[in-house]
C-alpha cells in the first residue's frame, strides 16, 4: 500500500513503514512515518491539534484495513469532516455524550 503526504509531494511505501505516528503538543503536530531499518523518520503531515493528527492515522488506518492500494493524508477540508465523524460515532445514538457511571 502507497501512502501519499499531505502536501502530496511525497509517496511512500507502507511495506516499509515500521510506525506511522504523530508528535507535538497543542499546535503544529506533526504526523510521522519511522521506516524498518537506519532511515530518519519523516514528517508527511502537518495538523492543527492532536485530534486532526490522531483522524488523520485512523483514517490511514481504515484505509488499509479496506485493502486500498493508496490512501493520501487528508487535508483540512477532509480531516474538518473526519473529526466530526469520528466523534459521533463515540456517542449514543441520539447525539448526546455517553455517561459512563463508575460502579463498586
Amino acid at each position: 500500500m502507497w501512502l501519499i503526504s499531505k502536501d502530496g509531494q511525497g509517496l511512500y511505501n507502507l511495506n516499509g513503514v515500521a510506525n506511522l505516528y504523530f508528535v507535538g503538543g497543542s499546535m503544529d503536530v506533526a504526523v510521522r512515518v519511522s521506516f524498518a531499518g537506519p532511515q530518519k523518520d519523516l514528517t508527511v503531515g502537518l495538523y492543527d491539534s492532536t485530534i486532526q493528527a490522531k483522524a488523520a492515522i485512523r483514517y490511514v488506518f481504515d484505509a488499509i484495513t479496506r485493502g486500498a492500494k493508496s490512501v493520501e493524508l487528508p487535508d483540512e477540508d477532509t480531516i474538518e469532516q473526519l473529526t466530526r465523524v469520528y466523534e459521533m460515532k463515540s456517542r449514543a445514538a441520539n447525539g448526546k455524550k455517553t455517561v459512563r457511571r463508575g460502579g463498586s
